[in-house]
C-alpha cells in the first residue's frame, strides 16, 4: 500500500501520515489547547483505530521549552491509539513549529 501524506489545514488542524501505518492529528489555537476542536476522536490508549484525528482521542500537551504553550495531540499507530506520552512526543517531533 503507497504511503498516504495528507494535510488537512482547517481551523488548525493538521493531518499527516508519517508511516503506512501510522497517523497523528494535531491542533494548536492561540497558544493553548482549544475547547472546540475538528479532533473529534474518542478512543484511549490501545482502542483500535484508522485515523487519529477521527478515531483517537487528543491529549492536550505542553511544550517542554517552557513557553507555555501547549497543542492537543493524537496518534494511531499500527490500528491502535497511543497513549498520551507517545501522541505528545511524536506530534512535537513532526511539527517543530508547534514549540519553537
Amino acid at each position: 500500500m503507497a504511503l498516504l501524506l495528507a494535510a488537512l489545514t482547517t481551523a488548525g488542524c493538521v493531518v499527516a501520515t508519517p508511516s503506512p501505518n501510522d497517523t497523528i492529528a494535531e491542533d494548536q489555537v492561540n497558544g493553548g489547547c482549544p475547547v472546540v476542536t475538528p479532533l473529534t476522536g474518542g478512543g484511549g490508549t490501545g482502542a483500535p483505530c484508522v485515523t487519529a484525528d477521527a478515531d483517537c482521542a487528543p491529549f492536550c500537551c505542553t511544550c517542554p521549552n517552557g513557553d507555555g504553550l501547549s497543542y492537543l495531540a493524537s496518534e494511531c499507530s499500527i490500528g491502535s491509539c497511543t497513549d498520551p506520552a507517545t501522541a505528545c512526543d511524536d506530534v512535537a517531533r513532526s511539527d517543530p513549529s508547534l514549540c519553537p
